[in-house]
């Protein structure tokens, strides 16, 4: 997995790369530890999408309200009014990052953030693993 470094909203998180993903994802435990939100925050609307199905070899389409079970059950999806999101010296105004329901499913990638194409189609990347370095730019550049 591609690791990036980026700031929401002037927090500090780390951030897994998914071209695979349509949407961006934190977990609801990581936007408590983060910014204090809990599902009852005044600001955290239910999301039009559910995050079941989008997945089909996803493990995410396995997680629910209390960890991992069967696909039967559906994720809580919630929209937050993130104001900034900064990656290498790049913003993003309101980027759209749902928070979901549960723990932390990127605990054991060490990522606190799921970075979707809904993010990443706003940036050009360029990845080269023997180097192991990112490089980012603004698409409209390109």
């Amino acid at each position: 997995h591609v690791r990036v470094a980026l700031t929401l909203d002037g927090q500090r998180v780390t951030a897994i790369l998914d071209t695979g993903s349509p949407l961006s994802l934190l977990s609801l435990q990581d936007a408590r530890r983060l910014f204090g939100l809990t599902a009852e925050s005044p600001d955290l609307k239910p999301a039009k999408t559910s995050v079941l199905g989008l997945w089909s070899n996803h493990q995410l389409a396995n997680y629910t309200f209390g960890g991992w079970d069967t696909p039967s059950k559906i994720v809580g999806a919630y929209t937050y009014p993130f104001q900034t999101m900064r990656i290498g010296g790049l913003s993003l105004a309101a980027p759209p990052v749902e928070v979901i329901a549960g723990r932390n499913f990127l605990s054991s990638d060490n990522a606190d953030l799921l970075l979707g194409n809904d993010v990443l189609s706003h940036f050009h990347l360029t990845i080269a693993y023997r180097e192991q370095t990112l490089t980012i730019s603004e698409a409209e550049a390109h």
